[in-house]
């Protein structure tokens, strides 16, 4: 993904913002990636990984791209990585959860 925003959005279970399941691959690339937002009214949120979930799976999140102001009910304010690749260069920041890994879980 390249030169998106992800806000506002919200998963009952997993990712609020985007969800990587299943032998898939997602890269968000610069020049512009922004997965949430500045303040919670305007932020992803779900239980697990407010802003991205990712399982089995590989996700990059490269140079110039952030999740930031993202909410998780539990784990993972920002990011949830269940098993599979994950590689996280960009910015994380501002996310919250309830229970594990405001940031990254």
């Amino acid at each position: 993904m390249i030169d998106v925003e992800i806000f506002d959005n919200t998963a009952t279970e997993q990712g609020g913002g985007l969800a990587v399941r299943f032998d898939s691959t997602v890269s968000l690339l610069p020049p512009r990636v922004t997965v949430g937002g500045t303040s919670q009214l305007s932020a992803n949120s779900a239980d697990f990984g407010g802003g991205v979930y990712t399982e089995l799976s590989t996700f990059t999140l490269d140079t110039d791209a952030s999740i930031h102001g993202n909410m998780a009910h539990r784990d993972g304010g920002g990011i949830q990585a269940v098993d599979g690749i994950t590689t996280l260069i960009g910015t994380i920041t501002n996310n919250t959860a309830s229970v594990d890994g405001g940031g990254v879980y």
